[in-house]
């Protein structure tokens, strides 16, 4: 029988189909042949948008979110949790949006129209190649807008906080969320708290803009207030210096030294000297500390700024009535130097600064 010449050609065919497409493989980079976009750093699992993540001793669902720039309600959501309790060697999606995880010292920044990671660096006060080594980055052109990136070394931005309120007893972050229409999660962003732990008498920055009107009837509403700051216990002492002009141009026309920095002058001035409006001061002084992160709380009518070590940490330079406004900055042990500017422009005339150690080093 005469061989069948389309047979022998359609066998010829599907091995040259089978050759090619065995070649088309073997030629695929990694990441298209790994189609879910999964690698493995060490034990973890990386893909864009998260990662895994293993339960450690001491961990929380506040402490995992807070340290990869996320919220307790994405984690919950993304891994079906119900409530905040986990153990340690749970395995636990973490859904950041990309990048690695934030370390002490930087900010979050969100990408605007026209942003260059040049123009981000020198807006920051840090480098391009810092910045692409936090986030990864492999070329620099690659940003987008709406891109979240973090800033290493880049000073949190100053909390303006108008409204706080002293906890009282019986009181929740449940039951204070829900009375001034927030949630407990800002609360604990608000305030740095670890935990949902209060304790009475402790002074808590409220979000929104006060409390939902009707209670239990027949009891009254606790109010938020500017009111009492943390007392602080400083090793160290203020020497302050005041000048008639709000840009503390020479000369000095009053000094003193205090053991504190609270002042409230109302409608008056600091010393018969001093005029009653339009005059600025200055306040400097060494303190020691224990290593730590601190938050420091400025109180402040009209303006003033806060340098921890010749370093910008809080900025309220500006007209205003009393407005409180807070950082946390980590700072090492031993001695540091704080200077505080301020200006008076007319009617009342208040300056405060606290602080308080809010977490210690592990």
């Amino acid at each position: 029988m005469a061989p069948n010449r389309n047979n022998g050609l359609i066998s010829g065919r599907s091995r040259l189909l089978i050759l090619l497409a065995v070649l088309f493989v073997l030629a695929l980079p990694p990441a298209a042949a790994h189609a879910s976009g999964t690698h493995t750093i060490g034990d973890e699992a990386v893909q864009q948008g998260g990662q895994w993540y293993i339960v450690k001793s001491g961990d929380t669902l506040y402490s995992i979110a807070n340290r990869y720039g996320t919220t307790v309600s994405n984690i919950m959501r993304a891994n079906g949790l119900t409530s905040a309790t986990i153990y340690v060697g749970q395995r636990l999606w973490i859904p950041t949006g990309g990048g690695v995880p934030p370390q002490q010292g930087g900010v979050w920044y969100i990408v605007k129209p026209g942003d260059t990671l040049y123009s981000i660096a020198k807006t920051h006060g840090t480098t391009v190649t810092a910045i692409m080594r936090a986030n990864n980055i492999k070329t620099p052109n690659k940003i987008y807008v709406g891109q979240r990136l973090w800033i290493p070394g880049a000073p949190p931005p100053p909390v303006v906080c108008n409204q706080w309120y002293t906890v009282q007893p019986g009181d929740t972050l449940y039951s204070i969320a829900k009375r001034y229409n927030t949630t407990v999660e800002a609360l604990m962003l608000m305030n740095h708290l670890r935990s949902t732990y209060i304790y009475v008498g402790q002074l808590l920055c409220v979000p929104g803009s006060g409390p939902i009107a009707t209670t239990t009837p027949g009891t009254p509403a606790s109010t938020a207030t500017p009111g009492p700051t943390p007392t602080p216990t400083p090793q160290g002492s203020w020497t302050g210096q005041y000048f008639n002009n709000r840009d503390m141009a020479p000369p000095v026309v009053f000094s003193q030294k205090s053991t504190s920095l609270d002042f409230d002058w109302g409608d008056g001035s600091p010393n018969p000297a001093v005029n009653i409006d339009n005059f600025s001061a200055k306040y400097e002084g060494a303190f020691h500390f224990n290593a730590g992160l601190y938050r420091f709380l400025l109180l402040v009518d009209d303006g003033g700024r806060v340098f921890l070590d010749d370093k910008l940490i809080l900025d309220g330079w500006r007209e205003q009535s009393k407005t409180g406004y807070f950082v946390d900055v980590s700072v090492t042990s031993g001695n540091h130097n704080l200077r505080v500017e301020y200006f008076e422009a007319t009617a009342r005339a208040s300056i405060s600064l606290s602080w308080r150690i809010v977490a210690e080093p592990k």
